[in-house]
């Protein structure tokens, strides 16, 4: 699959991105292709987690761990077997009280040809549609 690297500047604080992006029990909310997420253990530096991610009858399921360091990255690991290689990291910069950057990066190849062949076709989509989900769920973060 080909790697994903991104940048973008958001109009929140790098507390509010940070907390939004690791509150992952919220992405079903906002994210469609999340079915659901289950909390396996949580700590300050790390979460395991599992995740159902899919649509209509094609939904699988894998069990990550997060690394975080607060309000400065976030570090997706996994060993699953669907993955081949798996690589996830966001980085996070404060440019002044109430705006940041993120920098990401997502490099991951599916062991199996026919959903690596759909992920290469949808990813580059997909990651603009997340990026933008989690921009409108910092919105309404805003109003409430």
């Amino acid at each position: 699959m080909p790697q994903v690297i991104g940048e973008r500047i958001l109009n929140h604080s790098v507390e509010k991105v940070f907390a939004c992006a690791i509150g992952i029990e919220d992405y079903p909310r906002f994210l469609s292709y999340i079915q659901k997420v289950e909390i396996l253990s949580r700590s300050e530096d790390r979460m395991a987690a599992r995740f159902f991610v899919g649509a209509g009858k094609l939904v699988f399921s894998y069990d990550c761990e997060i690394h975080m360091q607060e309000n400065a990255r976030t570090r997706v690991m996994t060993e699953e077997d669907i993955f081949s290689e798996f690589h996830a990291e966001c980085r996070y910069e404060k440019l002044d009280e109430n705006r940041c950057k993120i920098i990401y990066v997502l490099d991951c190849k599916f062991a199996n040809r026919a959903l690596e062949f759909l992920a290469r076709a949808v990813l580059p989509y997909n990651t603009k549609v997340t990026i933008n989900a989690f921009e409108k769920r910092l919105a309404e973060m805003d109003k409430a």
